[in-house]
């Protein structure tokens, strides 16, 4: 039987490669931050970069280490129905920490500049993205569960990621155990902060990446 290799080079769609060269400080800097509880600044992080740069293994990277400490994690896309995949996820991700209310399946939404209402199909309640979120992070922090949001390929044209930014805000100032990593091209960036409405993502730690020095890669190898 021929011994297979696995080659420690991924270039290929965000797969995390068995060694990350020259991303350890950016990591343990992030992971120390979700371990120092809420207000540490590396809770609210945004990683830019041009294409290539390895903003998408970092998130992934980050997630899977945060998710082996007993976070719950959601990753999404920053694109239309990035609220409902987020919850599905938490919801999947969580299940046995979740009532079952919480595990509600949602029927319809619709957005109105960043309000966000919804119905659910087991009561036909009216709600909102924000309560359900409230409502999920309470049980989770009540038995001491973190929760991680990464949010990839940032753009301001997206109202839902609007809502998720300024509801996270809501949940800084409550002190709710939540981090918030997000990763998009420099100009994207630049046009997010620019909006007046999510103004206080511009106090998030922003790292901009660049291609991994050649030291680095050889310390790594």
């Amino acid at each position: 039987m021929i011994e297979r290799l696995n080659n420690p080079f991924t270039p290929t769609f965000g797969s995390i490669p068995l060694q990350m060269a020259g991303r350890d400080g950016i990591i343990r800097d992030v992971l120390n931050g979700l371990n120092n509880g809420p207000g540490d600044p590396y809770r609210a992080v945004i990683f830019l970069g041009a294409r290539g740069t390895g903003k998408t293994v970092l998130l992934a990277k980050i997630a899977e280490e945060a998710s082996a400490d007993g976070w719950i994690c959601a990753n999404v896309n920053a694109d239309l129905g990035m609220l409902d995949e987020i919850l599905m996820q938490i919801r999947d991700n969580a299940t046995e920490f979740l009532a079952p209310e919480s595990l509600s399946h949602i029927t319809s939404i619709s957005i109105a500049g960043v309000g966000v209402s919804r119905e659910i199909r087991q009561s036909g309640k009216k709600t909102t993205w924000r309560s359900e979120m409230t409502s999920i992070l309470k049980e989770l922090n009540d038995q001491n569960i973190g929760l991680l949001i990464t949010i990839d390929e940032l753009d301001v044209k997206i109202d839902e990621l609007r809502t998720v930014i300024s509801t996270f805000q809501h949940f800084v100032r409550e002190r709710r155990d939540i981090a918030l990593i997000m990763a998009g091209l420099p100009s994207k960036v630049s046009s997010l902060l620019r909006n007046d409405s999510i103004s206080f993502l511009r106090r998030a730690f922003q790292h901009h990446l660049v291609a991994v020095d050649e030291s680095e890669v050889r310390f790594s190898i």
